[in-house]
Formats: structure tokens, C-alpha cells, sequence
């Protein structure tokens, strides 16, 4: 048993709150925990598994087995209606891991963290309407089916389809989106791996109760998708009908699934599709062989109930008011005229797992546009988190990134660059940049009539007769804003003083703006030169205390080794010594004889 209470570590994370009884896996335990991060904290959901280190334990080695397998299986499967698997932090370096022993926790169980969903289930939903609306249904059908899909293309099979391991990512009263996640891979097997005797038996195939009931073995089972099928035909049916088409205890619903044929929907729910009902019914049949592919059921149910699903009215159930029954009602009573309620151990087993939604921003209200690999209204969308600038990452105590430092002296040096060529291109080259240079002032000759002029001699002028015609060739009057001015030799001096002026005061900026970025760019330098100065001397401090240390060490070592060794050393002479004499001894005796 987990002595596992809120506030407790587990690893990295800490605990909030043990899930209730039915939230729990078939072979863990599940617990809502958070993990601390720079960017704010993170909830997930905490897999745990007790293994006895005492002793052979064979159910902990199932159990592990079972988790290992499960977070192998994740690692592998990245859609969005599968659940997440997250890495665990580690403090020995940048390495992942997805399973890990929690070594703070008695008995020292091993764990794995997952993507927090929201806290609905498929099971709870049901429970609450009896009957699912068609396009909801059909929608959550599509999407789980899109999952395994997925998974049968990349060799898999889930074998463990249900309402229990059906969970939904948003609260289904927000906006009516629906987004369906499969979770529970603990006895997700490769499509070349034998099968295994596992399963809740309301929901598994022909062929998987032959091999529960030991009628064929394990190796006999070449393809395990189709039990994926079978079991994906059982879950639609149950939330059109609100009931399972195999009625009954679990020795009934075995022959049953065997050798009965299915209910008919319409005994439950008269307005369900014809071609929707031929779907389902295809999928349960007897013979895997003749079953469709999950990409062919999928096509089948996007042809009769096309995209988007939802926001359909919701099916009537028979003997239920004929009045219109608006999206994220239930039809609450019995499920059918004449029929019991479903009999199976999940309609009685305790609330699903109490768990809070993510928050959703307010933002994301409204249209939602559609995501990768999510069918129909189902998709979400997510924000894209804007790079922080390098004054966000100072206030933030964060140190800003090489690029982010020098960016604004860079674009500081190619806004004067661009300046200085423009100024000298205006004084050098003047038909390149007319704006910037001065534009010389042609001088007209002034023309004056002949009319206009008189005789000197004579005091009174003699006008001058004028014909129809010289009157239509005269021009027309000027106003006196039309009246071209020719300036003087001085105005022209005056302009060009003018624009020299303009000038030097630019090259005066230019120079201050240089002057500025110089300093800037010097205490930049500066700044990086102490601190990478800074570095090194630190670096050079702690090599230092590292090699005087190992000198120590060594010299210690040394004089240990040579102490040692005189010891021996004089402990062998005087060994040598007494033989010596002993042998003297007894070579003298031997002469005395």
C-alpha cells in the first residue's frame, strides 16, 4: 500500500491530491501532481507502481513490466489523441528519462508522469446522457479511431478499447468542443508480438474470448487491429444506444459475443443512420477476415456523418418526449422501452478521477481553427509564445542570448552607414540623390514686346493697330502665381550657404551618433571582457585548489606508500639477519662436532 499524501515529493513533483478508486489504472495508482518550472507550474499525472524489493513479488513484476511497456509504447506514439507522456527532470544532466524510482517514498515505488486531461470521461458522459447526440458520437468515434490508425501504421495495437480509457482534454460544457484522448497502453502490444490473455471482457473480440477461454493459443492470433475495430464498433454503439449490444452477466455476454448477431440499433434508437448502423455492424462481425480496416471504417463514418459534427441535435431515445433536446443534455430514465439497464462492472464503478482542465486562455473563444491531425470542431488551438527580448529576460534575471545584446548596436551601425553614403552620394554625385543635392537655377533672359516700347523722340506713342488675328495669338495672362522667379546670383549664393549649413549639421549628428555607438559598443566590449575575465579567473581559482588538493592528496599517499615501505623493508632486513646468524650459528655448531 503507497503511504502517498498531498504535499508529499514524488521525485521531482509534488503531490496534490491521490485520484479516487475508479480513476485508478488496472495495475498503478494515479496521483494529480505539479511540477515547479521557470515558465510557471506544470500539473500532471503521476503513474505509480509499489515493487516489494524483499522477495520475488510477481505481481510487482507484472505490474512493472506492464508500466515499462506502457511508457515504451508512448514514447513511440505522438498524436494528438493519444495521451502524453512527459520526461522526467533529472539532476545528472540533460539525459530524458520517462520512468524513474522514487527514491524519497517508502518502498521506493517507480512512476512515470503524464499529460493532465481534463475531467470528463467517456464512462462519465455516458452515465450523465444515456444517449450521446450523433455528431458528438460520431465525432468522438472519429477522433479515437483516428488515433488508432496511427497506431496500426506504426505496427501497434491498443487492445484495451472502453469508455474508461476514453478521456477528454477540455471540459465538454466549454463551447462544445470536443477533442477525445485514448490513454491506459499497459496492455498495448506491436502487431508481431504475441497476445496476451488481458482485457475487459464487454468489449473484447470473437477470437480474444476464444484465447481467454483457452479454445486456441497464444500464436494463433496473427493480426491483433481488428480487435481494435471490434471493440471501437462496441463503444459507438453503446453511446447511440446506450446500451452494449451484448446484454447481460459475463457467461451470457461471452456466447453472446461468440455466436449471437448484435442487437438492432433501431430497438433502441429508431433515428440512428442506416448507413451508421451497417458501420457498426460490419465492425462487429464474427470473422476478423471480414471486418474493415479502422482507415475504411473511419471513411465510411466521415461519408454518412460528415465534418463538422457537432452541434447535431441529439437522438431521441424511444419513449422520450419528441421536443428538441439541446447539445450537452441527457436523456436521463430508462434507456429503452422493454430493456434493463446495461449490466457491466463500469456503470457501477465510482466517479471518474476529479480532475481540474487546463485553463484556457479567453483569447481562444470564438472560431477555433482547425489543428493537424483532429478531424472535424475538435480542434484547438494553441498560442504561440512570442521569443522575450533581451530587456524581458534582465527583468526576469535571465541572462539575454549574444544576438539579443547586439542587435541594437547593429542596427544602430547600419542606420548610420546608410545616412553617411546618402550624404555623401548628395554632395558628390548630385544626379544620383536630387533630393539631397542642391539643384542649380537657370536664369531666363527677360523678353520684352515690341508694343510695349515707344519712340524716344516722339512724347506722344502712336498705338499700334492690333488685327482679330494677333489677338487670337497672344497668350493668355499669367496670374500671379504661375509667374516664374528668377533669383539673383546672391539668393543662389544664399542657398547654397543654406544647404552647407544642413549639411554639417548632419555630419555633426553623424559624428555624435558615431561617437555614442563607439561608447556603447567600447562598454559592451568592456563589460564582456571583464566578466569573461571574471570566468577565468574563477576557472584558474578552482583548477588551482583542484590540483593543490590532488598534490596533497598525493603527496600523502606518497609518504603513506614510503613509510609503509620502510617498515617492510626493515622488517625483511632483520628477518635476514636472524637467518643469517641462525645459519652461522649452526654451520659453528656443526664445526664443534
Amino acid at each position: 500500500m503507497l503511504d502517498i499524501r498531498p504535499g508529499s515529493w514524488v521525485g521531482p513533483y509534488k503531490v496534490i491530491a491521490p485520484l479516487e478508486e475508479a480513476a485508478r489504472g488496472g495495475t498503478a495508482s494515479l496521483f494529480l501532481a505539479q511540477l515547479a518550472r521557470l515558465e510557471g507550474t506544470q500539473l500532471v499525472i503521476l503513474k505509480i507502481v509499489p515493487v516489494e524489493d524483499e522477495g520475488y513479488d510477481e505481481r510487482g513484476a507484472l505490474r512493472l513490466d506492464a508500466l515499462r511497456k506502457e511508457v515504451e509504447t508512448l514514447q513511440k506514439l505522438r498524436h494528438p489523441n493519444i495521451v502524453k507522456i512527459y520526461p522526467i527532470p533529472s539532476r545528472n544532466g540533460p539525459r530524458e528519462h520517462y520512468i524513474a524510482r522514487a527514491t524519497n517514498v517508502p518502498g521506493n515505488p517507480w512512476f512515470c508522469a503524464m499529460e493532465h486531461l481534463g475531467e470528463d470521461s467517456l464512462e462519465s458522459r455516458l452515465r450523465e446522457l444515456t444517449v450521446l447526440p450523433l455528431g458528438e458520437a460520431v465525432e468522438i468515434a472519429y477522433q479515437i479511431g483516428s488515433a488508432l490508425d496511427y497506431m496500426h501504421s506504426k505496427g501497434y495495437a491498443h487492445w484495451d478499447i472502453k469508455p474508461d480509457n476514453i478521456l477528454f482534454r477540455y471540459d465538454l460544457s466549454r463551447d462544445g468542443l470536443v477533442e477525445a484522448v485514448l490513454t491506459d497502453f499497459g496492455i498495448a502490444r506491436e502487431n508481431h508480438e504475441p497476445a496476451v490473455v488481458a482485457g475487459t471482457r464487454w468489449y473484447i473480440s470473437p477470437e480474444r474470448v476464444r484465447l481467454v477461454e483457452g479454445e486456441i493459443a497464444l500464436d494463433q492470433i496473427i493480426d491483433q487491429r481488428p480487435a481494435d475495430v471490434f471493440a471501437l464498433g462496441m463503444v459507438l454503439y453503446e453511446m447511440l444506444a446506450g446500451e452494449l449490444p451484448f446484454p447481460g452477466s459475463e457467461k451470457e455476454v461471452k456466447y453472446a459475443i461468440l455466436g449471437e448477431p448484435p442487437i438492432p440499433l433501431t430497438d433502441f434508437n429508431y433515428e440512428v443512420p442506416v448507413m451508421v448502423e451497417d458501420t457498426i455492424f460490419q465492425a462487429l462481425e464474427k470473422n476478423p477476415a471480414n471486418r474493415p480496416t479502422m482507415e475504411e471504417m473511419l471513411n465510411m463514418l466521415d461519408r454518412t456523418v460528415p465534418a463538422p459534427r457537432i452541434g447535431i441535435q441529439p437522438l431521441l431515445v424511444s419513449g422520450a418526449a419528441p421536443a428538441p433536446v439541446p447539445v450537452g443534455a441527457g436523456v436521463m430514465g430508462t434507456t429503452a422501452v422493454g430493456r434493463p439497464a446495461r449490466a457491466r462492472p463500469s456503470a457501477a464503478a465510482v466517479e471518474r478521477r476529479k480532475r481540474k482542465p487546463s485553463p484556457i486562455p479567453a483569447a481562444m473563444s470564438g472560431p477555433v481553427p482547425m489543428r493537424a491531425g483532429v478531424t472535424g470542431t475538435a480542434a484547438v488551438s494553441r498560442h504561440v509564445r512570442a521569443k522575450p527580448s533581451a530587456e524581458t529576460l534582465r527583468r526576469q534575471g535571465r541572462k539575454p542570448s549574444l544576438i539579443q545584446r547586439l542587435a541594437p548596436g547593429v542596427a544602430l551601425t547600419a542606420m548610420v552607414a546608410v545616412l553617411v553614403v546618402a550624404a555623401w552620394l548628395g554632395v558628390q554625385r548630385p544626379g544620383i540623390l536630387p533630393m539631397l543635392s542642391p539643384r542649380p537655377v537657370a536664369i531666363a533672359p527677360t523678353s520684352v514686346p515690341s508694343h510695349t516700347l515707344a519712340s524716344a523722340s516722339s512724347p506722344t506713342p502712336t498705338p499700334t493697330p492690333v488685327s482679330t488675328a494677333t489677338l487670337t495669338e497672344m497668350p493668355a495672362p499669367v496670374s500671379p502665381m504661375q509667374t516664374p522667379t528668377n533669383p539673383s546670383l546672391d539668393e543662389i549664393g544664399q542657398l547654397r550657404r543654406d544647404m552647407n549649413e544642413r549639411f554639417e549639421r548632419m555630419e555633426s549628428r553623424l559624428d555624435n551618433m558615431t561617437g555614442q555607438f563607439n561608447e556603447r559598443f567600447d562598454n559592451m566590449t568592456g563589460q564582456f571582457n571583464q566578466r569573461f575575465d571574471n570566468m577565468t579567473s574563477q576557472f584558474n581559482g578552482r583548477f588551482d585548489n583542484m590540483t593543490n588538493e590532488f598534490s596533497k592528496r598525493f603527496d600523502n599517499m606518497t609518504g603513506q606508500f614510503s613509510e609503509r615501505f620502510d617498515k617492510i623493508y626493515g622488517l625483511l632486513i632483520g628477518t635476514f639477519i636472524v637467518a643469517i646468524g641462525a645459519l652461522i650459528t649452526g654451520i659453528i655448531g656443526l664445526v664443534k662436532r
